[in-house]
């Protein structure tokens, strides 16, 4: 799962790297975002990673954040992956 930051990055990932396509309805979601588009890709990655959860045999999810790595322990801690880990100062 990689969480889409803008729609000029989705526009980028289905023009220029192989073996992605990302579906109109999500490229139409980003789209109608504007300016909270960032927001609305990090809802979209949650309902993705809520979807991959609920098929059997799935032990797993790769979390492919792309410039963006920042993202990625509130998407652990929204989708119920796993508990924080206390930052250590």
């Amino acid at each position: 799962v990689a969480p889409i930051k803008s729609l000029k990055m989705a526009q980028h990932m289905n023009d220029h790297v192989p073996g992605i396509t990302i579906p109109q309805p999500i490229m139409k979601r980003l789209e109608a975002a504007g300016d909270g588009a960032a927001e609305e890709g990090v809802t979209i990655a949650l309902e993705l990673i809520e979807a991959i959860k609920q098929k059997q045999g799935v032990h797993g999810i790769h979390l492919m954040a792309v410039n963006w790595e920042e993202i990625v322990p509130r998407l652990v801690t929204e989708a119920g992956l796993a508990q924080p880990t206390p930052q250590l100062v």
